[in-house]
C-alpha cells in the first residue's frame, strides 16, 4: 500500500513537474510579450519551486521512512495525506493560477492584436510620411533648384542692375556734358545769332553798297559808250572830211573797232548783270554795227549765226568781239566781190577741255594760195592773230572752199 501512494506520489510529482514546465514554456512566450505578466509569472514559478524542493524533501523523508521499514505508518500516512491535501491546494492554485495565465494570455493576444493593427495603421502612415517625405524632397529638389534659378536671376539682376547703374552714371556725366555743351551752344547761338545781325546789318550795308557800285558802274559803262559814240562820230566826221581814200579807210576801220568796244558797255549797261554779257546778242549786235559801217550792200549775203546761250566775262567778250568783228567784215568786203550772193555762217560754243569755239565759215572766194596769217601785212589779219595769242587761243584756217577760220581759246562761261 505504501507502495502504491509512493507511486501516485511519483506520477503526482511527474504531472506536477510537466505542467511546471508548461507553465514555464507559457511563462516564456507571455513573458516576451509582457514584463508586467512575466514578472507575475517568474515570481509564481519560484513558489511552485519552492513547493517541490519542499514535496522532494517531502519524498525522500518519506523514502527513508519506508527503509526504516514504514515506521510509524500512521503518522507517516497522515503526514502523506497532508501533503496530499497540501499538493491538491497547489494544484488548485496552480490551476487558477493557470486560468489567470490563459486570461493574462488573451489579454496579451488581444493587446497584441490591436498593437499589430496601430502597427499596421502606423506602418500605414509610415508609408504615407515616406511618400510625402519622398514627394517633400522632390518638392525640396525643385525648390532647390527654382532657389538656384533664383540665386542666378538674382545674379543675373543684381549685375544688369550694376550695369544700369554704370551707364545711368554714363549717361548721367554726359547729360552733364551735354547740359554743359548745350549751355556752351546757348552762348555761341547768343553770340551766332548777334554776329549773324551784325553780318546781316553788313551784308544789307554791302548790298545797298554793291547796288550803289552797280548803278555807278552801269552809269560808267553808259559814259564810256557814249565817250567811244563821240570818238566814233568824230572818226566818222574825220573820215567823211578826207580827201584820202586809204586815209578815209583807216579812219573808218578804226570807227568800227571802237564801235565794238562801245556796244560791249552798251551791252553791260542795259543787262542787269554788270559782270558777263549773252554771247548770242554780242555777236548779233556785233555783226549788224559791222554791216553798218562797212558801207558796202549786204543784202546779197545771207549770215546764219549759230551761237549757245552762253554768257561770258567782259575781257573774253571784248577780245572776241574785235576778233569776230574782224573776221566778218573780212568775209563782207573780200569774199564776195562784185556783188555775188553766199552766205556766212558764225558758230560760237563750248569746246572741248572747258575751252570756247568761234568759227566764221563763208562760201565765198576763199584765200590765195600759200596765205600765211603771221606773214599778213593786213592790220586785220594782224589784229586777229596779237588777239588769239592773248585768249592763250589756237587758230586755224582753210581756204580752200571759200575760207573757214576757227579759233578755239580760253574763256569763263557764267
Amino acid at each position: 500500500m505504501t507502495q502504491t501512494k509512493n507511486v501516485e506520489l511519483l506520477l503526482r510529482i511527474t504531472e506536477l513537474s510537466s505542467q511546471l514546465e508548461d507553465a514555464h514554456k507559457a511563462y516564456k512566450c507571455v513573458a516576451l510579450q509582457a514584463e508586467t505578466v512575466a514578472n507575475i509569472a517568474k515570481n509564481k514559478e519560484e513558489e511552485l519551486q519552492a513547493q517541490i524542493i519542499v514535496l522532494e524533501t517531502t519524498l525522500d523523508r518519506t523514502r527513508k521512512i519506508n527503509r526504516d521499514q514504514l515506521k510509524n505508518d500512521k503518522s507517516n500516512y497522515a503526514e502523506l495525506m497532508a501533503t496530499v491535501e497540501e499538493l491538491d491546494v497547489a494544484n488548485i492554485d496552480k490551476g487558477i493560477w493557470a486560468a489567470q495565465l490563459v486570461i493574462a494570455k488573451e489579454q496579451l493576444v488581444s493587446e497584441n492584436q490591436d498593437k499589430d493593427a496601430r502597427l499596421a495603421a502606423l506602418d500605414i502612415a509610415n508609408k504615407e510620411k515616406d511618400q510625402r517625405a519622398a514627394e517633400l524632397v522632390i518638392a525640396n529638389k525643385d525648390k532647390d533648384a527654382r532657389a538656384a534659378e533664383l540665386v542666378i536671376a538674382k545674379e543675373k539682376l543684381v549685375s544688369e542692375n550694376q550695369e544700369k547703374d554704370a551707364r545711368l552714371a554714363a549717361l548721367d556725366i554726359a547729360n552733364k556734358e551735354k547740359d554743359q555743351r548745350a549751355a556752351e551752344l546757348v552762348i555761341a547761338n547768343k553770340e551766332k545769332d548777334a554776329r549773324a545781325v551784325d553780318l546781316e546789318r553788313a551784308g544789307e550795308k554791302a548790298k545797298a553798297s554793291l547796288q550803289e557800285k552797280e548803278v555807278l558802274l552801269k552809269e560808267v559803262h553808259h559814259r564810256v559808250k557814249n565817250n567811244l559814240q563821240i570818238i566814233s562820230s568824230m572818226l566818222s566826221l574825220q573820215a567823211r572830211a578826207e580827201s584820202d581814200a586809204a586815209s578815209r579807210k583807216a579812219l573808218e576801220e578804226c570807227q568800227r573797232r571802237i564801235k565794238v568796244m562801245a556796244r560791249i558797255h552798251e551791252s553791260l549797261h542795259r543787262s542787269n548783270n554788270v559782270t558777263a554779257v549773252d554771247a548770242r546778242d554780242y555777236i548779233n549786235a556785233i555783226a549788224a554795227d559791222t554791216v553798218d559801217s562797212s558801207q558796202i550792200n549786204s543784202q546779197h549775203v545771207e549770215t546764219l549765226v549759230e551761237v549757245d546761250k552762253i554768257n561770258i566775262d567782259i575781257d573774253t567778250a571784248i577780245v572776241c568781239g574785235q576778233i569776230f568783228s574782224e573776221l566778218y567784215s573780212n568775209c563782207i568786203k573780200h569774199a564776195f566781190p562784185d556783188e555775188r550772193s553766199g552766205s556766212i555762217k558764225v558758230i560760237m560754243r563750248g569746246a572741248e577741255e572747258g575751252r570756247m569755239e568761234l568759227k566764221v565759215v563763208d562760201d565765198g572766194i576763199g584765200l590765195l594760195e600759200g596765205f600765211n596769217i603771221h606773214e599778213s601785212a593786213t592790220l586785220g589779219m594782224k589784229l586777229v592773230g596779237a588777239l588769239t595769242t592773248q585768249l592763250n587761243g589756237k587758230i586755224t584756217i582753210d581756204g580752200s572752199c571759200g575760207t573757214s577760220v576757227r579759233i578755239t581759246f580760253e574763256g569763263k562761261k557764267l
